[in-house]
């Protein structure tokens, strides 16, 4: 499956970084390990060039996520993304947003970094959300 990946992108939308190709589902978990180490979290968006993305704010060891199956860059729509429900954890997350402020994430959105991992892989490779996560229903057009 790790042709797919290659028509997958990942941007650092907190820092404004440029949109780099992923070459392998690898170096799409090394960058969002390395993001999840930092004591100030940052958003990472997962874009396909066609449809779909993936979108992730990590920090100290957790992170939040998000899928949207049918994203596309044109329409810029939502629906249809479905959030991974966390059930535990007491702590939340500061992060800085894509407009360069700080914004707090509860702690019932975010879930320990391997989880995310391991479901970041799936939906890689399926193009679907992970069975293994709690997921909210696809969001609906208002």
């Amino acid at each position: 499956m790790e042709r797919n990946i290659k028509q997958w992108q990942v941007e650092n939308v907190s820092q404004g970084g440029p949109v780099i190709p992923l070459a392998s589902i690898s170096q799409a978990v090394e960058v969002l390990v390395e993001i999840s180490k930092k004591e100030m979290g940052e958003t990472l968006d997962f874009l396909h060039v066609q449809h779909g993305a993936i979108i992730c704010t990590a920090g100290k060891g957790r992170s939040t996520l998000t899928f949207v199956p049918e994203y596309n860059r044109q329409k810029h729509s939502l629906v249809g993304s479905r959030s991974v429900r966390a059930s535990n954890g007491n702590k939340s997350l500061l992060h800085v947003d894509g407009t360069g402020s700080v914004s707090s994430i509860p702690a019932n959105a975010l879930l320990p970094v391997l989880d995310v991992v391991r479901a970041l892989v799936y939906i890689f490779e399926n193009h679907d959300v992970a069975p293994f996560l709690d997921w909210t229903g696809p969001a609906v057009e208002c």
